[in-house]
This record gives structure tokens, sequence and C-alpha cells, in this order.
């Protein structure tokens, strides 16, 4: 990957647009799960469940612990279910496990994405409403998102105290 300087030197000769330069320096810096990352979260996923179908195009890594470490999550189905795993780089044994019933919500068009979790209490309670048990802002460690994209979203969050994810839905 090309450095911060040499990318901007390179983006500057080229006399592009503001907006495909910002575009492509975002996609530029980010990251999704490498390779050996999703090796590693497959064989873990599958250690943990064989009988869910682990979609490895799913795999994001992030800080959702919030503890200043890298992490992998990784989302898969069944007929009835539809489960998250979260793994601490190199260690085989998930985080935790949540999973989300299959009748409520489609296994089949299930997508899993980040959420940011830098919001403001006040803006939190006057548009969505009270802040679930837990739920802390933060600016450095990120949620995740899980949708069928027919009901709200799972909204999946590290909670602090009990040390365990936790979720909310509308």
């Amino acid at each position: 990957m090309p450095s911060a300087r040499g990318l901007h030197s390179a983006l500057d000769r080229m006399n592009l647009p503001f907006v495909f330069v910002t575009l492509l320096i975002v996609s530029s810096f980010a990251r999704g799960a490498s390779t050996s990352d999703e090796t590693f979260v497959m064989a873990a996923a599958k250690r943990a469940d064989g009988v869910i179908r682990w979609q490895p195009k799913s795999i994001i890594d992030g800080d959702f612990t919030c503890r200043g470490r890298k992490e992998l999550a990784i989302l898969g189905t069944s007929s009835k279910e539809i489960v998250i795993a979260v793994f601490a780089r190199d260690v085989a044994k998930p985080l935790d496990v949540m999973r989300f019933s299959g009748i409520a919500r489609n296994p089949a068009s299930a997508i899993l994405s980040v959420e940011s979790l830098d919001f403001t209490i006040q803006d939190f309670e006057r548009e969505i409403g009270t802040v679930p048990d837990g739920l802390v802002p933060s600016k450095t460690c990120i949620g995740l998102n899980m949708t069928d994209q027919m009901i709200d979203s799972a909204h999946i969050y590290w909670h602090r105290k009990h040390g365990r994810f936790e979720s909310w839905s509308l």
C-alpha cells in the first residue's frame, strides 16, 4: 500500500476531482479481513459450530470489544437461525456467539456490517429513545449491524460491564 505522502503526491499530479480523490483515498485505506484472517476465522467458526453455513465474504475486522485489539466477526446461517461469531485474533475459541431466530428474520438475506458507536447520548435519546444498558459511545471501537433487509437491524455492541455482546432493535 502506498504511503499517505506518496499517494498525495501522485494524486496532485493527476488533477483529479476532489470527490474522486476522497473515494480513492478511503478505498485505499479501507481494511477487510486478510487471506490469513479468513482462513483462521473459517476454521475456528467451523470448529465452534459445524452445522452453520459460515460466509467468508461476511468477515469483518475491527475493535468490537473496545480493548484496542483487532477482532474478527463472521456471519453464518442455517434454515432456522442467523449466527454471528466474534474471534480475537489467533484465538480459536470465540469471544462470543450470538444467535438470532430465523423465524423473525430471513437467514437467506442476512448481511453483517460495522456500525459506528460515535454518537452522543442526547442525540440517541432524541432520535431513537432510551440508550440500551451497557451501550457506551466510542470514537475508537465499533459495533456490528445484522440485517435481513426486511425488519429492523440487530444493533450489536460490547457490554463492557457484562463482558459480552448484546443487541438492540427498534
